[in-house]
């Protein structure tokens, strides 16, 4: 430190060198954070969607005459193609909030 508490001109670059660096770190941690926050909002929105679409099936089947094993495997393998549905193109159409972009 120069006299009078004046910081040489080779300092002050290094501290402001280092303040910019920090806030891209800063910035790069949060866009990291976001990604991860988005991506399990997109696993809870696929589920919850999933759930709820196939909440009646299985009830159906039964009615339809269907055994409880029966109606287990339609109501799992309807919910697999719910899943897998959600998880397209098309599904980023359906629920809006799936789609990556939002940064």
């Amino acid at each position: 430190m120069a006299k009078y508490g004046k910081e040489s001109p080779q300092a002050l670059k290094a501290s402001q060198e280092l303040i910019a660096q920090t806030q891209l770190d800063a910035a790069a941690m949060v866009e990291d954070y976001m990604k991860g926050y988005y991506k399990s909002g997109e696993q809870l929105s696929k589920a919850y969607m999933t759930m709820l679409t196939v909440n009646d099936i299985y009830s159906e089947a039964k009615e339809a005459g269907a055994s409880d094993f029966d109606a287990s495997l339609v109501t799992a393998g309807y919910a697999a193609m719910e899943y897998w549905l959600l998880s397209t193109d098309i599904g980023k159409w359906v629920l809006p909030e799936l789609r990556g972009d939002r940064l």
